[in-house]
C-alpha cells in the first residue's frame, strides 16, 4: 500500500523530532534543531520512510560531532545499516571515482596506473 504524500509529511515530521530529541539525550553541544532536520529528510524523496528512520535515527545518535543534518543526505555508514543495526559493506563501486562521485576520464586513470608502476609502494 503506497502513503499519501501527507502521510509521508507527518512520518517526516515524527522522525524530525525523534532526531532532535536524541541528540538532547545524548548531550552532546551539537544539537539537531527539528526545522533543519525537517528540511534535509524531505530531500530524500526517492528512499522509504522505513529506511530514512532508520538511518535519520542512528545518524542523530552516533553523528554527534555532525553540526548539522546536511551529511544524512550524502552516502555514509548511516545507510549501510542490516537488521540487526550493523554497519553493512556499503556497495563497491562500478567504475573508479573522483571525491564527488563523477567517473575518473579514461585518461586520469592512466596517469594513476602509471604513477603506480612507476612507485610502487
Amino acid at each position: 500500500m503506497r502513503i499519501n504524500d501527507n502521510e509521508r509529511d507527518r512520518g517526516l515530521r515524527c522522525i524530525a523530532l525523534l532526531m532532535e530529541l536524541i541528540r538532547d539525550e545524548t548531550g552532546t553541544e551539537h544539537r539537531l534543531e527539528f526545522n533543519g532536520n525537517l528540511a534535509m529528510l524531505r530531500r530524500l524523496d526517492d528512499r522509504r520512510l522505513a529506511e530514512i528512520a532508520r538511518a535519520a535515527l542512528w545518524f542523530a545518535q552516533h553523528r554527534t560531532k555532525q553540526r548539522t543534518p546536511a551529511m544524512l543526505t550524502e552516502d555514509g555508514t548511516h545507510w549501510h545499516l542490516d537488521d540487526n543495526q550493523h554497519v553493512a559493506a556499503p556497495p563497491k563501486p562500478r567504475c573508479l571515482t573522483e571525491p564527488r562521485g563523477e567517473p575518473v576520464p579514461r585518461e586520469r586513470i592512466r596517469e594513476i596506473r602509471q604513477a603506480a608502476k612507476e612507485n610502487p609502494r
